[in-house]
């Protein structure tokens, strides 16, 4: 007996006392908060761009996959949604039809899954397939008929930090030393050799781990700064960002410029390496356009992105910003000074707001992942699992109805 059906193909095959009884979950589940974000993810789509649904159809040997392409892409919400690491998952997973449902499947009570690694088998697959723009342009459309206020943008910058110990330079030479130590004992024990006492290749290949030691000594100053600096062995693509905050001055993860729209977020630069999000603002206008299929006309950000040259673009296109003006303030407000209070003001809360319940509630806070492209997919899931969550809620409470056909 298969341990896990698809929905669509076990319903019909049930008596009809058990099909009441799972009707009732499913009922229950279409009102739960899973079930509404389920309705607004166009999982099919999301799917289709990571390339696991097949254009043409093939016959196909052996058992039938546990997770379907939808499925998967819904275990990734379901993943940063309950913040539970693959074990707990798989372990939740068995036992909560909720989410079985929420994944598009019924796993048979008696022959539970057991391996956990199927979950970091599908994080995998999906991590080395994600092409980001595309799959928000995805949402967007999906997202879009339930947003108003599309030509109001927000922009601001925020840092993911890995989940990682804080380095030091003692710390980076041990860490090098006991790994170069244990692939020495691997690889004598494999040959058959007494193990040396040095490892030449072992230290040729770590090289690179110790070139800014070596810089640091033949300069004599240990905060000299190193291009392409390595804080992490396990974690090389790391690197310091200097935000230059009170409690933290440097933070160790991706940096990330993200736009809102209606408290909606999206991506616009994520980068292991820093970047000044001054540089950024035409970027976010081209993609609000390329998202909504329409120009920004009040933008909001901080004193970052208020240089000359965006003051200049954004009064050439007649954008209204929320950047301090410049020179003597007027006795009087006008109009446009109440407008660049409010876009300030919303900015600043509304954002900054998203910034911490991604990292609270949707596993952002530390980036739990030990290869660069599954942190950057956990980051992706989580900032668009909060995204569901509000519209979700929204949906709940009439405060959003559909505005115009989905895109």
């Amino acid at each position: 007996m298969s341990k896990v059906h698809k929905i669509s193909e076990i319903a019909p095959s049930l008596p009809f006392s058990e099909y009441d009884f799972y009707d009732l979950y499913r009922r229950s589940f279409e009102n739960s908060e899973l079930g509404r974000i389920r309705i607004i993810l166009p999982l099919h789509e999301m799917a289709l761009s990571f390339g696991l649904v097949e254009t043409v159809r093939r016959v196909h040997r052996g058992p039938k996959p546990y997770f379907s392409p939808e499925g998967k892409v819904a275990l990734m919400f379901l993943k940063m949604y309950t913040q539970l690491s693959a074990p707990q998952l798989l372990e939740h997973l068995n036992g909560n039809i909720h989410y079985q449902l929420f994944c598009g499947m019924m796993i048979d009570p008696l022959h539970s899954l057991k391996n956990y690694k199927l979950i970091d088998s599908i994080i995998s697959e999906l991590a080395c397939k994600l092409r980001m723009q595309e799959q928000q342009k995805i949402l967007a459309d999906m997202w879009k008929p339930y947003m108003k206020d599309l030509d109001t943008m927000y922009t601001d910058t925020t840092c993911y930090e890995s989940d990682m110990r804080y380095p030091t330079d003692p710390k980076l030479l041990w860490e090098g030393i006991d790994r170069t130590y244990s692939v020495m004992c691997r690889v004598s024990t494999a040959l058959g050799l007494h193990r040396p006492r040095t490892k030449y290749n072992d230290v040729s290949k770590a090289n690179m781990s110790y070139r800014q030691q070596s810089n640091h000594f033949e300069s004599g100053n240990s905060r000299e700064s190193i291009p392409d600096r390595i804080v992490s062995i396990s974690k090389p693509y790391v690197r310091p960002i200097v935000r230059g905050k009170e409690k933290k001055s440097v933070e160790f993860g991706a940096k990330c410029n993200n736009i809102q729209v209606n408290g909606i977020s999206f991506i616009e630069k994520l980068s292991f390496n820093a970047f000044n999000e001054g540089t950024r603002l035409r970027h976010c206008l081209t993609l609000h356009e390329k998202l909504f299929g329409v120009k920004a006309t009040k933008v909001g950000g901080d004193a970052g992105y208020a240089g000359t040259e965006n003051r200049d673009y954004c009064k050439e296109n007649g954008i209204q910003t929320s950047f301090v003006k410049r020179g003597r303030p007027f006795a009087t407000k006008s109009v446009k000074d109440h407008v660049r209070q409010e876009l300030a003001r919303v900015r600043a809360t509304s954002m900054e707001g998203s910034f911490g319940t991604q990292k609270e509630h949707y596993s952002l806070r530390r980036v739990k992942a030990r290869k660069k492209e599954t942190e950057i997919l956990y980051i992706f899931f989580g900032i668009h699992a909060a995204n569901a969550v509000l519209l979700a809620d929204r949906l709940a409470d009439g405060q959003d109805e559909p505005t115009q056909a989905a895109g």
